[in-house]
């Protein structure tokens, strides 16, 4: 019997998680199955309530808006989920549905991959939804100073910063042209010496990174992290070691 997998948003024609999920199946012969799961806010608990009821169920991954909610509404949360307070993946144990967070530690490993190192920077992160309240936890200890930024705060002091994260969803396709930072002596305030990294995708090169590429900063796209946190969500599906370098290569196909 196939086992079913969804990517559960709001919107969510845009993840390209099937994809890459599909391309692991298929590289390691497992009876698996990723699809959308396009579900508006209203219906998320009606939705998972009948997605446990199916034997075939075999989890989801979780999407803006639902990753806070889906935390309320999940029967266990491991760890990292109790601290953050939101999921981004749901496994399905004897009709029972237990959230993780892979945010955070996809995250860091993605920094890793691309050789940037927290520890000891000051890091500037914006945003304070679920994926941002995954990665805090995660950067905080290594961080020599953390300063989240909420749209309601006052102009931050970007220049200080080593290394500055858009945690939301800002930028995404299909509104690509907005950047957490769009004012002009926000802009003045980049320079050569910092990394501003993004959790959006979809672009690669989004509006926010563009700004900074062109005032000298070094940049860090937001597929590291959709990979990271994907190797980690199959192998909590699945039991088996995720194919990294097939999701990989399968992810930067679509995304070119």
């Amino acid at each position: 019997m196939v086992k079913k997998i969804y990517i559960i948003g709001w919107p969510v024609g845009h993840s390209l998680s099937p994809d890459m999920h599909n391309a692991a199946f298929r590289a390691l012969g497992l009876d698996y199955v990723y699809e959308k799961l396009e579900t508006p806010p209203e219906n998320l608990a009606a939705t998972l309530t009948k997605l446990r009821q199916d034997p075939d169920f075999a989890g989801a991954n979780i999407t803006i808006p639902h990753k806070k909610t889906a935390a309320e509404l999940a029967d266990e949360l491991d760890s990292g989920a109790r601290t953050g307070g939101s999921v981004n993946t749901l496994v399905c144990r004897a009709g029972k549905l237990i959230g993780y967070s892979t945010d955070g530690a996809g995250y860091l490993a993605a920094l890793q991959a691309a050789n940037i190192d927290p520890a000891g920077k000051n890091i500037l992160i914006f945003g304070n939804g679920g994926a941002a309240q995954s990665i805090i936890p995660v950067l905080q200890p290594l961080a020599g100073k953390l300063t989240i930024v909420t749209r309601h705060d006052a102009r931050p002091n970007i220049s200080a910063a080593d290394i500055v994260i858009n945690a939301t969803s800002v930028g995404m396709t299909p509104r690509a042209d907005a950047t957490i930072l769009p004012e002009t002596e926000l802009l003045a305030q980049i320079h050569a010496g910092q990394v501003f990294s993004d959790i959006v995708y979809a672009p690669r090169q989004t509006l926010f990174l563009k700004n900074a590429a062109a005032r000298g900063a070094a940049t860090h796209e937001g597929w590291g992290m959709l990979l990271r946190q994907g190797a980690l969500a199959f192998e909590l599906f699945t039991g088996h070691s995720a194919p990294v370098e097939i999701m990989q290569k399968t992810l930067l196909a679509k995304l070119k």
